[in-house]
């Protein structure tokens, strides 16, 4: 396994995280899902709240281990297809992410888990099944 990682295409991996990261703007955006999101969560944003850089870096730094993982478990099986990278994404997709935001949704502090977890599951669905896409099928991904 130690392989797979000494072997990845860093500039995929890299473009993937930043792909995963960036497709949250719209997703969690004021003008999107945003403030259901928020409403799910049960947070009401105070007057002047600004979010704190660690409401940003964090997410990246998810991202990129998400992108790291995908990336490794896509190299270690040799994915090399469309069809492969399809797989790949789902399985981290639907093998981790998506069980954790269910268990994150059904806490009971979240008013709305069952809203929380559709935007929040959707989101690292999509997401990693992109990431998936990227670090499979990036040209120079499938040397060496």
């Amino acid at each position: 396994m130690a392989r797979a990682y000494s072997h990845l295409n860093w500039f995929a991996v890299i473009g993937a995280t930043v792909v995963y990261f960036l497709l949250g703007v719209p997703w969690f955006s004021p003008a999107t899902l945003g403030p259901a999101w928020e409403r799910a969560q049960g947070f009401v944003p105070p007057e002047g709240y600004t979010p704190a850089p660690l409401l940003y870096i964090g997410p990246l730094l998810a991202c990129f281990a998400g992108t790291l993982a995908t990336a490794a478990l896509a190299r270690t099986t040799r994915a090399a297809t469309t069809a492969d990278a399809v797989a790949v994404g789902l399985t981290v997709a639907l093998g981790f992410s998506v069980p954790v935001a269910f268990l994150d949704a059904i806490a009971p502090a979240h008013p709305a888990p069952w809203t929380l977890l559709a935007i929040t599951g959707s989101y690292h669905l999509v997401g990693l099944l992109v990431v998936a896409l990227i670090v499979t099928r990036w040209p120079a991904a499938r040397e060496a």
